[in-house]
């Protein structure tokens, strides 16, 4: 099938060059590197979410539901009192 499309100056110098290194036609070439980033656009939609695993902290009964902005407050004060 025959269409027209504007690429880059850049890509299309590279993908030129591509073409005489490997001493196969352009429209190869562009073939080629157009399916694997819409294979790779694909694989990437159905990746595995990402979970993140909690780990107890060791902290004090009195902290765990505190914001972590009042516990660095906390955490602060403390420290300043005990350097007193």
């Amino acid at each position: 099938m025959r269409t027209t499309v504007d690429i880059d100056d850049a890509l299309l110098a590279e993908l030129r060059e591509a073409a005489g290194r490997r001493r196969v036609p352009f429209k190869r070439v562009l073939d080629e590197t157009l399916r694997l980033g819409w294979v790779r656009q694909n694989e990437a939609g159905k990746a595995s979410r990402f979970v993140v695993k909690s780990h107890p902290l060791g902290l004090k009964k009195s902290y765990r539901s505190v914001s972590l902005n009042k516990l660095y407050d906390q955490m602060e004060t403390e420290a300043a009192r005990t350097k007193e």
